[in-house]
């Protein structure tokens, strides 16, 4: 889109589902000029099923458990593999929920490895729904996140 096309000197950009339709947006930030967002608008389809995860270790000073890792598996799937982390841009930061496409799969199962140290041992959260969002913690729980849909 015209996004794309703009030429203007930018310093930082924020990768987020800002509109929480299960695709990443970017807002880029320019400089002493208003943000450039650009919306992801994929069409909505049995195909395009995601899950936006969220590992958790409350009463630590790690809650956000910053070095942990967290494996998606969906039956006849291949399993995805992402690290917990909070790298950002210069002047920006990236939504700390992992986002994961799960193609049509109506379910998903999560093992979360916990960051060494923690002293948790990897937990399963099997059956997860997807189209969903989740806070996971170490004693198992799977909370479901609200998703408002924004216009």
């Amino acid at each position: 889109g015209k996004g794309l096309e703009t030429r203007k000197c930018c310093r930082a950009a924020c990768f987020n589902d800002f509109d929480n339709d299960g695709d990443v947006d970017v807002l880029v930030g320019a400089m002493n000029d208003k943000p450039i967002f650009l919306r992801n608008d994929l069409e909505r389809g049995e195909a395009r099923r995601f899950l936006k995860l969220s590992a958790r270790m409350p009463g630590t000073k790690n809650t956000e458990a910053v070095g942990g890792v967290v494996a998606v598996s969906t039956e006849g799937g291949p399993t995805q593999t992402f690290a917990i982390y909070r790298c950002q841009s210069f002047l920006g930061t990236d939504d700390p929920r992992i986002p994961v496409g799960v193609g049509a799969a109506t379910t998903a199962t999560v093992v979360v490895t916990w960051p060494l140290g923690s002293g948790h041992a990897p937990t399963t959260f099997a059956g997860l729904a997807t189209n969903a969002a989740y806070e996971l913690t170490p004693d198992g729980k799977a909370t479901k996140i609200d998703l408002p849909q924004l216009k």
